[in-house]
C-alpha cells in the first residue's frame, strides 16, 4: 500500500501559503506606495516644474535668459525654448543638459509629441519610452504655449521613482526566494533528522507486525526521534520474546491437543466442521461422516439432528456408540457466544470407553469367578471334613482318599490367591528376578511330572522338543515355572472333546535362533482354540473367552494368561499366540539368550 508523505504535503502547503501572502503583502504595499509615494511624489515634481515655469515668465528672466544671462535654475530641471523653430537650453547644468538632449532627439520626434504640441493648449504630463538599448526613461513634461511661435517646455526626470519601485519588487523577490530556500532547506534537514527516520521506524514496525524481527533501525541520536527508535527497538525485542514463548506455547497445546487420545471436533452453527484434532479426524472418517457431502455439512442425519437439537435448546448430550465391536462416548458440548444469548458451536468429545467397559465387565466376572474358584474348593474341604468328624469314612483308605482331595482343593485354592498376588505385585513393579542358567531337559520334565495323572486321566500325549545345542537358558526358574504351568494347564483346561480327536496332544518345541541371539519356545496343541475376536485382549487382565471356551466348569479367574505376559515382559521376552478356532493353539515365546550368567 503506497502511503502518503504527509509532511512533503504540509511543506508544500504551508510554502504556498507563505507565498501567496507575501505576493499579497507586497501587492497592497505596492498599491499603498503607489497612493501615498507616488501621488506626493508626482506632486512635488508638479509643484517643481510650476515653480521654475513662474521663475522663468516673471521679471522678463526668459528674455534675460536668451541674452546670455544665467538663470538660477534646479539641476535636475531641464529648460527648453521653441521659438520659431528654433531651440534654446535655458539651464546651463550638465545633468539639465543631457536630459534636454534625451528630450529634443527622443521626446520631440515622437507621435506623443507632435499629439501635445498640436494641441495648442499648456499640459503637464508624465512620458516613458524606451530607446534603442531597451532602456526606460520617464519624465515628467510641462508644455507652456507662449504664443503661436513659442513653447516653453520643461521636463524632469522621475526614474528615481520606477527605480525605487523597481528596487522594491526585487527586494521582494529576494525575500521570496530566500523564504522559499528556507523552507526547502527546513524541509531537507526534517527529511533528513525527522522524516526519514521515522519513515524507516514505520517500515520496522510493519516488519515487526509480519513477526519478522531481523529488521533494526540505524537512528542512533540523543533527541526524541533517537528515543523512539530504541523504544521501538525495545518493542520488538520483547515482542520477539513474546511471540517466540507464544509460538512454542502454540505448538505444545497443538502437540498436547493433536496427541490426546479423546477425539475433538468442533462444529459451528451452520454445522461445518472448523477444527478437529488427528484423533477426532479418524473417529469422524469412521462413523460421523456422512457419504452425502451436501447433507448437513458431511454429517449423518442422526448426528446432524442431536446437534440442531443442541443449539436450539442451547444444552449438551451424552451418548454411547458401538461401532465395529469398540464402545464410543460422545459428549456435545454447547459453547454460547459473549452474551450468552446463542450458541456459537458445539464441541464433541469423543472416548474410546471400550477397555474401560471390558474392564469393568473383567472385574464382575472375576468376582464372580474368584468366588466361584474360592467356593467350590472350600465346600469341597468342609464337606469331606465333616465326613471325616463324623466318621462316615469307615475304613482308612476312604478317609486317606477324602483327606487328598481335601489336599488338592486347598493346592487349588492356594495356586489362585498365589496368581492374584503375584499378578498385584508385578504390575506395581515389585518384583525381582533371581536369574540363573536352567537346565531345559530337567525343568520341562518336571513340569510334564506335575501334570502326570492329568495327563493319564485326559488321554492327553504330551512331548518335549529342544534343539541338541540348547542346554541351559537364563532365566527365573520359580517364575518362569508359572509361565508353563499356566500354559499347560489351559491347554489341558481347554482340550478338544476326545470324540472330536483321533489324538489329543500338547508339544513343546525348544530352538535357538542364532542370529537374534534368542532362544523360541512354542507350546502347541489341538484344542477348542481361540476366536479371533479375543486374541487382541488374551493377556489383558480378568479377561477370558468365554464365547469358545465353554467346556470347562470352571474356566478359571482371567488372571492366568495376564500373569504369563508380565513375567516374559519383566524376562525382556516377548509371547505372541495364535490360534483357530476348533483346530489349536500355539504360544510364541522368545527369550534372550545367553551362554552363561552375566
Amino acid at each position: 500500500m503506497k502511503r502518503k508523505n504527509i509532511t512533503l504535503t504540509n511543506t508544500f502547503l504551508f510554502v504556498v501559503t507563505g507565498v501567496l501572502l507575501l505576493l499579497t503583502l507586497n501587492f497592497l504595499e505596492v498599491n499603498n506606495l503607489k497612493n501615498s509615494l507616488g501621488s506626493a511624489f508626482f506632486q512635488t515634481v508638479e509643484d517643481s516644474l510650476r515653480g521654475v515655469r513662474e521663475y522663468i515668465l516673471t521679471e522678463e528672466r526668459l528674455t534675460y535668459s536668451l541674452e546670455d544671462e544665467e538663470l538660477d535654475l534646479p539641476k535636475d530641471i531641464s529648460v527648453l525654448y521653441l521659438e520659431n523653430q528654433n531651440m534654446h537650453e535655458l539651464n546651463d547644468n550638465q545633468d539639465a543638459q543631457v536630459q534636454s538632449q534625451i528630450i529634443q532627439e527622443i521626446f520631440l520626434n515622437s507621435n506623443q509629441a507632435a499629439e501635445l504640441l498640436a494641441s495648442k493648449s499648456d499640459q503637464i504630463k508624465i512620458v516613458s519610452y524606451k530607446n534603442q538599448t531597451n532602456r526606460k526613461y520617464s519624465f515628467y513634461i510641462s508644455i507652456t504655449f507662449l504664443d503661436d511661435e513659442s513653447i516653453l517646455l520643461l521636463s524632469k526626470n522621475i526614474g528615481a521613482y520606477h527605480t525605487f519601485l523597481r528596487n522594491n519588487r526585487i527586494i521582494f523577490s529576494i525575500i521570496l526566494l530566500m523564504f522559499v530556500g528556507v523552507f526547502i532547506y527546513i524541509y531537507f534537514l526534517q527529511h533528513k533528522k525527522i522524516q526519514k527516520p521515522i519513515k524507516e521506524m514505520t517500515e520496522v514496525a510493519y516488519q515487526y507486525s509480519e513477526n519478522n524481527f531481523d529488521a533494526k533501525t540505524s537512528t542512533k541520536t540523543n533527541d526524541e526521534i533517537g528515543n523512539l527508535a530504541s523504544a521501538i527497538s525495545k518493542l520488538g525485542k520483547a515482542m520477539e520474546a513474546s511471540t517466540l514463548m507464544n509460538t512454542q506455547e502454540k505448538e505444545l497445546l497443538e502437540h498436547v491437543y493433536d496427541s490426546l487420545n479423546v477425539g475433538v471436533i468442533y462444529i459451528d452453527d451452520e454445522l461445518m466442521v472448523k477444527s478437529m484434532n488427528s484423533t477426532g479426524q479418524q473417529y469422524f472418517a469412521s462413523f460421523i461422516k456422512s457419504d452425502d457431502l451436501e447433507m448437513s455439512g458431511g454429517i449423518k442425519e442422526s448426528y446432524a439432528q442431536i446437534l440442531a437439537d443442541c443449539f436450539k435448546n442451547k444444552t449438551g448430550q451424552r451418548i454411547e456408540v458401538q461401532q465395529n465391536q469398540m464402545i464410543f462416548d460422545i459428549r456435545f458440548s454447547t459453547l454460547l457466544s459473549e452474551e450468552n444469548d446463542s450458541v456459537s458451536g458445539v464441541l464433541l468429545l469423543i472416548e474410546d470407553v471400550t477397555y474401560a467397559k471390558r474392564l469393568a465387565s473383567m472385574r464382575e466376572d472375576l468376582i464372580t469367578n474368584v468366588s466361584h474358584d474360592f467356593r467350590t474348593p472350600l465346600s469341597t474341604i468342609k464337606g469331606y471334613s465333616e465326613a471325616i468328624l463324623d466318621d462316615i469314612a469307615e475304613t482308612t483308605e476312604e478317609k486317606n482318599e477324602m483327606a487328598k482331595i481335601i489336599y488338592d482343593e486347598a493346592t487349588e485354592l492356594n495356586k489362585t490367591i498365589n496368581n492374584l498376588l503375584d499378578l498385584s505385585r508385578i504390575k506395581a513393579g515389585y518384583v525381582y528376578l533371581n536369574y540363573q542358567m536352567v537346565h531345559l531337559e530337567s525343568f520341562f520334565i518336571r513340569l510334564k511330572n506335575r501334570f502326570k495323572e492329568t495327563l493319564e486321566k485326559e488321554n492327553i500325549v504330551f512331548s518335549i522338543s529342544i534343539e541338541d545345542n540348547l542346554d541351559y537358558l537364563l532365566m527365573d526358574e520359580e517364575k518362569m515355572h508359572h509361565v508353563f504351568y499356566n500354559l499347560i494347564d489351559n491347554a489341558i483346561r481347554y482340550a478338544a472333546d476326545p470324540e472330536t480327536r483321533s489324538e489329543r496332544f500338547i508339544k513343546i518345541n525348544i530352538q535357538l535362533d542364532n542370529v537374534l541371539d534368542q532362544a523360541l519356545i512354542q507350546i502347541s496343541d489341538n484344542g477348542i482354540g481361540i476366536t479371533q475376536e479375543s486374541i487382541p485382549f488374551i493377556f489383558e487382565r480378568f479377561y477370558k473367552d468365554d464365547k469358545s471356551r465353554s467346556r470347562p466348569v470352571s474356566s478359571g479367574s482371567g488372571i492366568g494368561l495376564s500373569l504369563v505376559h508380565s513375567i516374559i515382559n519383566e524376562h525382556k521376552g516377548e509371547i505372541e499366540v495364535e490360534s483357530t478356532q476348533d483346530v489349536g493353539t500355539t504360544f510364541i515365546i522368545t527369550l534372550p539368550y545367553a551362554e552363561e550368567q552375566y
